[in-house]
């Protein structure tokens, strides 16, 4: 028995033949992040009412350092700069703060890690 003969149907979907991959673009050719912007740690947005909370019982638990009435702004501008810019500027503040003596070492080494702890690439 032959192949039944009558008109020709298209192939399957799927099946014609391709070109060539297209090719992968790295984040630093990526139009949607400006072109060659490198990623940078930053503090996760969603996260930020889990990190209040640690950063608040880290101040309280640690003697010295700003009185409690300041703790929310301190902490809303440390989150700020971790979550708009990137870890390394939150460093940097936690730095400027420790030099103006408005924090004390145990508390710029525990928010520290709590920066980082809470941050991620992007």
């Amino acid at each position: 028995m032959s192949a039944p003969s009558g008109p020709s149907r298209p192939p399957a979907y799927g099946s014609a033949p391709r070109g060539p991959p297209p090719q992968r673009r790295g984040f630093e050719g990526d139009e949607r992040r400006g072109g060659g912007t490198p990623r940078k740690r930053m503090m996760a947005q969603g996260r930020k009412g889990h990190f209040m909370h640690d950063a608040k019982a880290l101040l309280a638990r640690t003697q010295g350092g700003m009185d409690d009435q300041h703790v929310r702004a301190f902490l809303e501008g440390l989150f700020a700069r971790g979550a708009r810019h990137s870890t390394a500027d939150a460093q940097q503040f936690l730095d400027e703060k420790l030099q103006a003596q408005t924090i004390t070492p145990e508390q710029r080494q525990g928010l520290g890690r709590l920066v980082e702890q809470y941050s991620f690439w992007r």
